[in-house]
C-alpha cells in the first residue's frame, strides 16, 4: 500500500498482466522488478508457464503470499501474488487446468474475494458472503466488438463476447476501466501475426470496490505483447462498511440516460429471463445489475462535470487576463461573459441536486 505524506489515505494498487511465461529466470526477474516499478501490492498473473516447483520461485522479493493454478511449462498458468500488505487467508480454490486461482480473504480490513483468470475457464461462478469482488484476467476476447478491437471483428466474437457479458451480470461485476473512460478507445494487446490491436485485459469489480476506485490505468508494453492494467482503490474503512445506495434522481432528466436505462432492462431480461426458475432471484439480479450500471453512468457524469469545470475554469482565467489587458474589445468582454454563465450553469446544476438531497435527508 502508498502511504502518501499529509496522512492521506491509504490505497491498494491491483495490477492485472499476462506475461507469456516467465520460466525463464531473467525474465522473471524482470517481471517481478517492473512490477515494484509499478508500485503493485495485488497482482493477478496469466500464462506464467510454471509447474508448481516453479511457481514457488515467484514467493521472493517483495511477494509475501503467493497462490496458484498450475498446468505446465509452455502453457496457461495463473496466480495471485500478494506483497507484504496485510492480508488474511478465509479460503481458497483452484482449477487443475492453469485456468482460474480464487482467493478469498481479508484485505486491509476488508472481506474480498480475488481471481486471477486465462480463459475460457470452465466455471467459477462462485456465491461468497463477500461483497467485494475482483476478477484480474485476460479472457482471450473482447467486451465491446466496435471499441475493443482495431479492424474487423473475428467471427467468434459474438458469442464469446456475449458470455464475457452474461458472466459479469450473473457475478455483479463490471469493467471499472470501461466505466471511467466510457467511449474511449485503447488497447491492451498487439497481435504481430495479425499488425492490430484488442482490449483483452481486464479488471472486473463489484459495485463495492467500485465505490472505493480512485484511478485505473493501462501501462506501457513491456516485457510482453500485453500490457499491464491496473486499479487503485481504498479497501478501507470506505468500503468497508455498509453503505445504503440511493440513485441520483437527477438523471432521470437527460432522456439519453432513460432510453439507455430502457435498452439496458430489456436487454437483461431478454438474456435471463428463461435462465432461472425462482422470480425472486431474477429480481434481486436486476436491481443488483442495474444499480451497477446506474452508478457507472453517474461517475461517467461526474467526471464529464468535473473536466467541464476544469476546462471552463481555465478560459475564464485566460479571458479575464485578457479583458484586463483590453478592457475597450467587446469581443472579449462577450466571450467573458458567455463562459461566465455558462460556469453559473454548471454551480446550478451541482446547488439544485444539494438541495435536493438536504430535502430528502430532514424533510
Amino acid at each position: 500500500p502508498k502511504q502518501e505524506k499529509n496522512l492521506k489515505p491509504v490505497t491498494t494498487r491491483l495490477v492485472t498482466w499476462n506475461v507469456r511465461g516467465i520460466n525463464n529466470p531473467v525474465k522473471r526477474y524482470k517481471i517481478l522488478s517492473h512490477l515494484t516499478r509499478l508500485g503493485a501490492d495485488v497482482v493477478f498473473l496469466q500464462e506464467v508457464h510454471l509447474t508448481p516447483t516453479e511457481m514457488r520461485k515467484l514467493r521472493s522479493r517483495w511477494v509475501g503470499q503467493m497462490y496458484y493454478s498450475s498446468y505446465n511449462s509452455k502453457s496457461r498458468g495463473v496466480c495471485v501474488l500478494m506483497s507484504k500488505t496485510p492480508f488474511i487467508e478465509l479460503e481458497s480454490e483452484s482449477d487443475t487446468e492453469g485456468r482460474f486461482m480464487i482467493v478469498r480473504g481479508v484485505l486491509q480490513g476488508t472481506e474480498v474475494t480475488m481471481v486471477s483468470v486465462y480463459a475460457p475457464p470452465q466455471d467459477i461462478t462462485r456465491s461468497y458472503p463477500s461483497t467485494c469482488k475482483i476478477v484480474g484476467g485476460d479472457w482471450n476476447t473482447v467486451w465491446d466488438t466496435d471499441l475493443d478491437r482495431m479492424g474487423p471483428s473475428l467471427p467468434s466474437d459474438a458469442a464469446t463476447s456475449c458470455a464475457l457479458r452474461e458472466f459479469s451480470r450473473e457475478m455483479g461485476l463490471t469493467d471499472i476501466w470501461r466505466v471511467l473512460h466510457q467511449g474511449k478507445k485503447d488497447y491492451t494487446f498487439f497481435s504481430g501475426a495479425h499488425q492490430s490491436y484488442c482490449w483483452l485485459d481486464t479488471l472486473l469489480i463489484s459495485q463495492q470496490v467500485g465505490l472505493g476506485t480512485l484511478e485505473t490505468s493501462i501501462h506501457v508494453k513491456v516485457l510482453s505483447d500485453h500490457s499491464p492494467v491496473s486499479m487503485d482503490f481504498l479497501p478501507y474503512p470506505q468500503i468497508k462498511r455498509s453503505i445504503t445506495w440511493r440513485m441520483n434522481n437527477s438523471l432521470l432528466a437527460d432522456k439519453s440516460f432513460v432510453s439507455m436505462l430502457q435498452q439496458e432492462i430489456s436487454s437483461f431480461f431478454q438474456v435471463n429471463e428463461n435462465t432461472i426458475t425462482s422470480r425472486l432471484v431474477l429480481w434481486d439480479a436486476f436491481k443488483a445489475t442495474i444499480r451497477g450500471w446506474i452508478i457507472g453512468q453517474a461517475s461517467y457524469k461526474k467526471k464529464l462535470y468535473k473536466k467541464e469545470w476544469l476546462k471552463l475554469e481555465e478560459e475564464l482565467v485566460n479571458l479575464e487576463i485578457a479583458h484586463k489587458d483590453s478592457p475597450q474589445n467587446e469581443e472579449i468582454l462577450s466571450a467573458l461573459q458567455k463562459t461566465s454563465r455558462d460556469m453559473q450553469g454548471l454551480i446550478n446544476q451541482k446547488t439544485e441536486y444539494a438541495l435536493y438531497r438536504t430535502r430528502e435527508r430532514y424533510f
